[in-house]
């Protein structure tokens, strides 16, 4: 009898902890990004194209690449000595091509039609395009591990912006925040979430990177408890 309620007191105490943690990993799950909808109804749209990300202070040095910003309902491109920026919108991209319910423009694609540099309507690419939303982002603060997956000196730091422009109009339709640096458990037992979804290890700057662009694609408008397929 007595070992009966010994297993069951262990039953609980297990159940307990379990449901403690999920707690914790469900607040860490969301209090890294921040979400910004438009007070307006989101006009329904069929296609998104995905320009390369800016990026700020134009960090890293692997070889010049085009990025894009949104400026007065124009797009501003410049030449940056990174391809971070490219490297995230195109996870983006991804990211939203495999929910299967858009047409997505991959930035690699948008720099084919795009000029190199200088200003250009949203307007018109868009129409050049064929796409109804075109999502630019801002990258402003990458930085790498250092160290390894089981133990680092320094663990990645990420932070960038995002906005969903509605192409035919040039107006912003949504806005989202991804700002998050790594820690371990025993810093912050509600980074349960995130360090689990890393396999429980150390990422790359790049692994957080795409831990926030799942994040924010999840919350994007007509994607929101939408199931991938």
């Amino acid at each position: 009898m007595v070992l009966k309620k010994e297993k069951w007191f262990c039953g609980c105490l297990w159940l307990a902890v379990f449901g403690m943690f999920w707690v914790l990993a469900s607040c860490s799950a969301k209090k890294y990004t921040i979400v910004s909808p438009s007070q307006d109804k989101v006009p329904a749209y069929g296609s998104v194209a995905v320009l390369p990300f800016h990026v700020a202070g134009g960090n890293g040095n692997i070889q010049a690449m085009t990025s894009c910003q949104l400026a007065n309902k124009q797009i501003k491109c410049e030449q940056v000595a990174t391809q971070i920026g490219l490297q995230i919108a195109t996870s983006m991209a991804r990211e939203i091509a495999i929910y299967g319910l858009h047409r997505v423009v991959e930035p690699l694609e948008v720099l084919e039609v795009i000029p190199d540099l200088g200003v250009v309507p949203v307007r018109d690419i868009g129409r050049q395009l064929g796409v109804d939303m075109l999502i630019f982002g801002t990258v402003t603060r990458y930085l790498e591990r250092v160290g390894g997956p089981y133990g680092v000196t320094r663990p990645a730091s990420v932070a960038f912006e995002v906005v969903m422009v509605d192409a035919r109009s040039g107006r912003k339709v949504w806005a989202g925040k991804f700002n998050h640096t790594q820690k371990g458990l025993s810093e912050d037992l509600t980074n349960l979430g995130s360090f689990l979804q890393g396999g429980g290890k150390w990422l790359t700057a790049r692994e957080l990177a795409d831990v926030g662009v799942a994040r924010l694609v999840q919350q994007l408008p007509g994607l929101e408890g939408k199931e991938i397929h």
